[in-house]
């Protein structure tokens, strides 16, 4: 699988906010960290920007400044090289880089790194305490290269962790045990909880089986995107009541489910 290129021209159409200058309401202590100069260093690198995202307000400053030049941004990145490698050696996972942006002061430059699995919607699949996230308030240039390197050798630990997965067989009692687990990550203490068939309910082709690898993916799924069967009984009434549990939006906890999911498997699966 082949990703499109953005072009510069491409971003700038998408991300226009990108290519402002850092808003003029904020104090020469403050100094972008230029999302163009990160794009232009991931290229001479070999991983180019293959999906991009502004999002922000559409409102005017109380000077009259439209705020909507400074939006938040995200850019992906894909490299070919390491992308083939992976889905040779893996089958349906490529690696990602995403920087997140803004020149407004309303937030710190990051970039996050995970394995994105291409058969679901959920982006982010593979995500540990070693897979790089890094967070930055805007003080001038950053060098990005060490966190490049770090990254690729910490995808090429995670392709072999993938495959040992992929080579191990569950059975129900561990399923539930891992489904289990892996939702009192985001349910523990709520009122209404998960209902573990839901959770470990197949929802699309790439995902039958039992092995290690696409019944984690299942409940990861389950898990930040939600759509499963919550239930809660009032022992007065003896009434028994469900809802669906809805989509995790925020990045940080998308993250921190994810870590904490993986550090489960390990336990778990593969220790």
């Amino acid at each position: 699988m082949k990703n499109q290129i953005l072009t510069n021209d491409n971003l700038r159409q998408i991300i226009p906010s990108a290519y402002n200058d850092q808003a003029p309401w904020l104090t020469n202590k403050y100094q972008a960290i230029s999302t163009e100069n990160i794009v232009d260093e991931m290229r001479s690198r070999g991983w180019n920007p293959t999906k991009a995202i502004e999002t922000g307000t559409k409102q005017n400053g109380s000077n009259g400044t439209a705020k909507k030049h400074y939006n938040f941004h995200m850019v992906h990145f894909s490299h070919e090289t390491l992308s083939q490698e992976m889905l040779t050696k893996v089958g349906d996972s490529v690696p990602e880089m995403v920087l997140i942006n803004s020149n407004n002061g309303a937030r710190a430059f990051r970039f996050e790194a995970g394995i994105f699995r291409l058969v679901c919607s959920n982006g982010m699949i593979v995500k540990d305490k070693d897979m790089g996230s890094i967070r930055q308030v805007h003080m001038g240039e950053f060098d990005i290269v060490p966190h490049i390197e770090q990254f690729v050798n910490t995808t090429r630990k995670n392709m072999d962790r993938i495959i040992q997965l992929q080579n191990v067989e569950l059975d129900k009692s561990v399923q539930i045990e891992l489904a289990q687990r892996a939702m009192d990550i985001r349910f523990s203490g709520s009122k209404y909880q998960p209902i573990i068939d839901s959770v470990l309910k197949v929802r699309r082709q790439g995902d039958v089986g039992n092995n290690g690898w696409v019944v984690t993916n299942r409940i990861q799924e389950s898990l930040i995107r939600g759509g499963i069967t919550t239930q809660f009984t009032d022992e007065k009434k003896k009434e028994t009541f469900e809802r669906q549990a809805g989509e995790v939006k925020s990045l940080r906890m998308i993250n921190e489910y994810n870590q904490k999911l993986f550090s489960v498997v390990d336990e778990l699966v593969l220790a």
